[in-house]
């Protein structure tokens, strides 16, 4: 499952989180918490699904899934607020 690309522009943070900061952090950070839950699914019967059913899946798994999906999902929501706070500082 790919990385999904930030909703909003690199810059749209600025000045209290640069373009570079958070271009670095999701191409990076982000893909490294993606990289790990598609390692730990690879050759499973969650290969290959969308990310929502990874993470409804691996709930109350004790196959040790939870761990990555649950980093992802936190990356996901994360990546959701700053969207907002972005769109917020944009309309101010």
């Amino acid at each position: 499952m790919p990385l999904p690309p930030l909703p909003y522009a690199d810059t749209a943070l600025e000045p209290a989180i640069s373009a570079h900061t958070l271009s670095f952090h999701h191409a990076k950070h982000h893909q490294a918490n993606v990289d790990k839950m598609n390692a730990a699914i690879d050759g499973t019967e969650l290969d290959g699904k969308p990310m929502s059913d990874v993470i409804a899946a691996a709930r109350g798994s004790n196959q040790g899934l939870l761990t990555m999906p649950r980093k992802v999902g936190i990356t996901l929501s994360i990546g959701i607020h700053l969207a907002r706070m972005a769109a917020h500082h944009q309309a101010n």
